[in-house]
């Protein structure tokens, strides 16, 4: 896929604290899929990323750099009209189960994600 970066995105991804009983998406890593990162709508055109891996964590530094690259590609260099949901249907995509991160949907009108 030959994708353009969006030199003037309309989006933007800025750090803080996701409220993980309002949708959110879990960014996960590795086989294991474990969560080292949260993502949610923010006030208007932002995302709210909160990483959760610290830094004595054992690779911590490539992880965040590849959730924060994953991101960056789905959510704001796509130039999606509506990039949340792009973001909801690339958690159901076998694209998703490739790679080192995976992303996993929370949406509390339907139903918890499985740890």
């Amino acid at each position: 896929m030959n994708v353009r970066p969006n030199k003037n995105p309309s989006w933007k991804l800025v750090s803080g604290q996701v409220d993980d009983e309002k949708e959110h998406i879990r960014i996960c890593y590795g086989d294991s899929w474990e969560v080292v990162a949260l993502v949610a709508p923010g006030k208007g055109n932002t995302f709210i990323v909160q990483i959760l891996c610290g830094p004595s964590d054992v690779d911590a530094k490539s992880i965040t750099e590849a959730v924060w690259k994953d991101l960056r590609f789905y959510l704001v260099q796509l130039n999606e009209p509506d990039p949340w949901l792009y973001a909801e249907y690339h958690c159901t995509t076998m694209s998703n189960q490739y790679g080192n991160v995976h992303w996993n949907e929370y949406d509390p009108k339907i139903a918890k994600p499985q740890n």
